[in-house]
This record gives structure tokens, C-alpha cells and sequence, in this order.
């Protein structure tokens, strides 16, 4: 139970215990005085009573420790007034605007995943269920921060939201307010969607949005009801909001849940092959789950619980997956934007022989060129681009004319060259790595700096053009120039590097000459040459017997 909900029981409890004290002194009083007010001295005892019974259900809620919406589902403190209201909310844009945001099925479904985690939730399940006998997807968490009754219909107008700055304690990941709309828009064929809330020691209400009827009809109302098995027990909120349990069978006592209505026939293929947890499901992007794992890594290791399934039922843990590998950074620079830090982190993949070796739940993203760019982290959040992969954000004038400085004296790069502006393009890792590159650069940000780098609405492109990130975008423009030994001949690399980047492609021939060698060797000179090639080859990631 939480404390709150102990604080409520008490304060009831505390009320009615002073009651009956108040009525047995009274009685007392009555006894001792010997009052011939005999009516009035039964009226005492009757009351007493009756306050004495209302004592025993709080006491045994107390003891047994029971949540607070035991009492609601017995009509104990609650409201249970009918409520079906129709509330206007401001005009939001064109049904085909939201449809047409840039979002991908992929990256539209993390839209209402960012809001559970902003509301505080440690529980986020995603999965298919039916309403109404329909299919639909749900997402469901157990969030602290579910909107009042009072203003719930109000998310439900464009650009309306209550998250504005982020903190430490509150990092914010969604602050347009529009969110939840393309969400719906992308995979909603009318854009319907019947989102379910219960503050804490609050009834649960539900909320009726039908997008394209709004913009069709010019009707800008959404209907807002009380749910309870007292007022409509086939109400299908109800039945939806049963579903969701804990570990422990318990109910949620708060949280919201987003149900989304006439599936398209794309969106419902992508949910039925995608709603599970399968790390290689991370090079095709056919797994929703370990996309999962890797965009909210750092939240699932803080310790929020995500689920993934075809049903409440079979529902699947997401587990964290770092598409760093594990690595440690071989570079890394805190920068100073205002009063808010930057740190950019600078990482060389393993070779793919060794990533061989590595369990299959940690090498889920394959060292490739498609794969080698900048990791953006916003508040503890990947954000990649619209197709799943790092970006490769565009520098701005003051960075290229420092580099162009730098190149031309001797402090970037070791060639002193003349260097055109025209002549290349001013994108971070756009020419500089080779199709097997092993760079990838992390840069970690609060929501705060949104402007800063440009972070467009659906949070899936940035840009390192304003001033105010020249330096950031001075460094991360460099470095893969650094660290890719396969397109730089500058670049600083291990003798190990070399060998493989010698023997690449050549691995047949290589191991046809190392036998023919050791077949002259005799077994003295043997056993030296193995101890010899063994040590070696354990370094590039195999054993050589």
C-alpha cells in the first residue's frame, strides 16, 4: 500500500475513532448524572454503534494491508456520481498533417512510450488486445502523473502539454504536446483512440478521440466518462483496465493506458511480427522489443520494467541493449553549453572476428558503415533517425571555419593543405569512414538544449549548426577522421589494426601460408612457433591450436 493511501485510511480512521469516543463519554456522562433523559441516552448508544461499525472495515483494510482501490470497488469514500461529459478542446491541425509527420511505424510507437516514462512510470507494457471485440494495441503504464478527470480532455488539443523544463529529478522527453497524436495518426486509420487514466484515490475515467471525424465534421469535442462496474459493468475500458496486473495480481491503483482503434493493415503486420524480444531482430529492425532495449537502455538498467507481447498473456521483458557493445569510450570531452554539461563520448568497435565471439544479446547492432555515427542521447533516451540508424548531423559555419584554420596550420589533421569549404560536405562522419568503420560517437544532452541542436518535433533529426555548439561540432567532426584506420591513412591505429586491415579479405591464403610454414618447423621449433601464434591470435579474437 502506498503512504499516501495509509494516510488516507488514518485520517478516516481517526475521524470516526474520535466520534465514538466523543459519544461514549457522553454516555458515560449520562450514567454517572443519572439523567432521566432516557431518549437522549439511547440516541448516544445508537450512534456509538453505528460509528463503531464504520470503524471495523477501515481497521481490518489497515491490518490486512489492502490498496486503496479495494475500498473504491466497495463504494467505501467515493463518488460514485454518473459521468459522461462532451468538452471542446481546441482545433488540432489536419488529420493528413499527423499522418504525414516524418514518423515511421518505428519511431511513431516511442511517441506514447516517452510520456510513460515522463509520468514516472516503472511498469510499461505494449501489446495487442481486443475492445469491443476489436483488435487493438495497448500501452500501458503505471505512472504517477495521469491527468485529473477535471483536465484530461485537454491533452486532446494541439500543442497542449504540462511539461515544459527538465531537471534531474524530471527529465522531460516529450514537450510539443503533439506526441500522442501523430502516434495515434500513424497507426490509426481514423485516428481513434480511447486513452484510460486513474489518478490515485480517483476513479478511472476515459477519454473518446476520433481525429479525422473532428476535422471531417468541424465537431471539436472529445467525451470524457466515469468508469465503474457500479455505473456500467460492460463498460470495455473496464475490461481493459482489469488486464493490466503487477508481478502479484494487483490492479494498478494508478497510471494511464492509450488504446488505439482501426488498426491499418501495415501497422497491424508490424505488430504482429515485431511485438517480441529478439536481440538479432536488431539488424533488420524486425523486433520491436530490442529496439526497445537499445533507445531506453539507460532507463531499463535504472530500473523501469518494459514488456513486449502478443497478449497480456505472453507478454515478453525487454532487456537493455547497448549498441555501444559494451566498449569503453577510447575518447571523451564534457563541454559546457549555459549551465547544463554535454559529454561526447568517442567509441571503436570491435572487429567483426570478435564481435563473433560475443553473446548474442550484446552484439545486436553489426559494425557496418550504416551503423557508424553520432548516438544521440536526450535525457537518458537514443534518438536515432527515422529509419533506426545514427545520424550524421550537419556543422555550422563557425566549426568549418575553424577546421579550415586548423587544416591549413598544422593543429587538425598532419597535412598542411589548403582546403575548400565547397569541397567536401560539412557533415559529421559524411566522407570519412569506410564501409567497415568502427567509429560511433555518443552525444549526451537534457531536453533542455532542444534549440540548441535543433531537435526537430518528432525527435528524430538534430544538427550541430548553431554557434552556440561549434566546438561540439568542431570535435565530433574530427574525430572519425582520428580513429577510422580503413579510409584515413593519417589515422592513429594498433600494429593488430594493421595486421587485419593487411590480412582482410585474405584470410584463406593467410591460413594456408601459416601451415605450410609450420610444416618445416621440427617439434621443438614447433611448440615454440604455436606458444608464439597462439598469444598472437588471441588478440584479434581467435585460438590457434
Amino acid at each position: 500500500m502506498r503512504p499516501s493511501t495509509h494516510l488516507f485510511l488514518y485520517f478516516k480512521f481517526a475521524i470516526i475513532c474520535r466520534r465514538v469516543i466523543s459519544h461514549a463519554l457522553k454516555i458515560l456522562s449520562s450514567i454517572f448524572l443519572c439523567t432521566k433523559n432516557m431518549s437522549l441516552f439511547l440516541l448516544h448508544i445508537c450512534t456509538l454503534l453505528l460509528h463503531t461499525l464504520k470503524v471495523c472495515p477501515i481497521l481490518y483494510l489497515l491490518v490486512r494491508n489492502k490498496p486503496l482501490n479495494y475500498c473504491l470497488e466497495n463504494k467505501m469514500f467515493e463518488d460514485l456520481t454518473p459521468l459522461n461529459e462532451i468538452r471542446s478542446v481546441e482545433p488540432t491541425v489536419s488529420f493528413t498533417r499527423n499522418q504525414n509527420s516524418g514518423h515511421t511505424l518505428n519511431s511513431a510507437l516511442l511517441e506514447p512510450i516517452d510520456n510513460s516514462f515522463d509520468s514516472g512510470a516503472t511498469q510499461i507494457s505494449i501489446y495487442l488486445s481486443t475492445y469491443n471485440g476489436k483488435r487493438v494495441l495497448v500501452v500501458a503504464d503505471n505512472g504517477t502523473k495521469a491527468l485529473s478527470p477535471s483536465i484530461m480532455h485537454m491533452m486532446a488539443s494541439e500543442g497542449w502539454t504540462t511539461k515544459k523544463v527538465s531537471t534531474v529529478a524530471t527529465p522531460n522527453l516529450g514537450k510539443n504536446g503533439s506526441g500522442w497524436k501523430n502516434f495515434v495518426s500513424k497507426f490509426s486509420i481514423t485516428g481513434h483512440s480511447t486513452v484510460i487514466m486513474k489518478a490515485e484515490d480517483e476513479c478511472i475515467h476515459a477519454m473518446e478521440y476520433i481525429q479525422s471525424n473532428m476535422k471531417a465534421m468541424d465537431d471539436w469535442n472529445v467525451s470524457v466518462r466515469k468508469c465503474h462496474s457500479r455505473i456500467n459493468a460492460d463498460d470495455p475500458a473496464l475490461s481493459i483496465w482489469k488486464e493490466v496486473v503487477d508481478e502479484n495480481g494487483n490492479f494498478m491503483n494508478h497510471g494511464t493506458i492509450v488504446v488505439v482503434h482501426n488498426l491499418k493493415d501495415e501497422a497491424f503486420s508490424f505488430l504482429k511480427n515485431g511485438l517480441n524480444f529478439t536481440p538479432s531482430g536488431l539488424k533488420n529492425l524486425t523486433s520491436i522489443g530490442a529496439q526497445l532495449g537499445e533507445v531506453f537502455q539507460k532507463r531499463i538498467v535504472a530500473g523501469t520494467s518494459v514488456k513486449v507481447g502478443q497478449s497480456f498473456a505472453t507478454l515478453q521483458t525487454v532487456k537493455p541493449l547497448d549498441p555501444m557493445l559494451g566498449q569503453v569510450p577510447v575518447r571523451s570531452k564534457v563541454f559546457h553549453i549555459g549551465s547544463e554539461d554535454v559529454t561526447v563520448n568517442v567509441f571503436l568497435m570491435p572487429d567483426r572476428s570478435e564481435c563473433k565471439l560475443l553473446p548474442k544479446d550484446v552484439y545486436c547492432r553489426p559494425i557496418n558503415n550504416q551503423n557508424s555515427g553520432v548516438y544521440f542521447y536526450r535525457d537518458g533516451r537514443l534518438h536515432l533517425d527515422s529509419k533506426s540508424r545514427p545520424m550524421h548531423p550537419a556543422i555550422g559555419n563557425k566549426a568549418i571555419e575553424a577546421y579550415i584554420e586548423g587544416y591549413a596550420n598544422g593543429t587538425i589533421g598532419k597535412r598542411k593543405t589548403t582546403i575548400s569549404r565547397d569541397s567536401r560536405s560539412w557533415v559529421v562522419f559524411a566522407d570519412s569512414h569506410g564501409r567497415a568503420s568502427r567509429v560511433r560517437v555518443t552525444i549526451e544532452v537534457s531536453s533542455n538544449l532542444d534549440k540548441d541542436f535543433n531537435v526537430n518535433q518528432i525527435k528524430t533529426e538534430i544538427d550541430l549548426t548553431n554557434d552556440s555548439v561549434a566546438d561540439i561540432a568542431l570535435w565530433c567532426y574530427e574525430m572519425p577522421k582520428v580513429y577510422d584506420q580503413y579510409r584515413n591513412k593519417n589515422a592513429s591505429y594498433t600494429c593488430v589494426d594493421k595486421w587485419r586491415s593487411l590480412t582482410k579479405g585474405y584470410r584463406t591464403d593467410v591460413l594456408k601460408a601459416r601451415t605450410r610454414v609450420l610444416s618445416t618447423l621440427n617439434p621443438e621449433e614447433l611448440k615454440v612457433a604455436k606458444a608464439v601464434l597462439r598469444k598472437f591470435t588471441e588478440s584479434l579474437g581467435e585460438v590457434v591450436e
